[in-house]
């Protein structure tokens, strides 16, 4: 720059972020490494597994259905599983959950699977 002659407003914004960027690489990082702002992830938590309803194998899929009883407040709870994993599920008041499950488990061998 030359003396005497005045600066913009650029080169007065320019030399401020190089000034900073200049203190900013001087500092110590003083942060935990090992430090993770959301906690350590937890582990997949294990199904529960339920009483056994029906089983079985249509085109090559293995379905199956079982009952798990949630407590007072929730009621029972039906789940439809296509290879060990959750396909649908449904909430009951009371053990009618078997009647819903019967439904699905016919609608499946028809053919319907969605």
């Amino acid at each position: 720059m030359n003396v005497g002659v005045p600066c913009t407003q650029y080169q007065r914004a320019w030399s401020r972020s190089v000034t900073l960027i200049g203190m900013l690489s001087r500092m110590e990082d003083h942060r935990d490494p090992h430090y993770t702002p959301f906690g350590k992830p937890r582990a997949p938590k294990s199904r529960d597994v339920g009483e056994p309803l029906w089983r079985f194998r249509e085109e090559g899929v293995e379905w199956s259905c079982e009952l798990l009883f949630r407590g007072e407040s929730y009621g029972w709870e039906a789940r439809v599983l296509n290879q060990g994993e959750l396909f649908i599920s449904r909430r009951f008041i009371l053990r009618s959950t078997v009647l819903w499950a019967d439904e699905q488990e016919t609608d499946i061998e028809r053919g319907w699977t969605e």
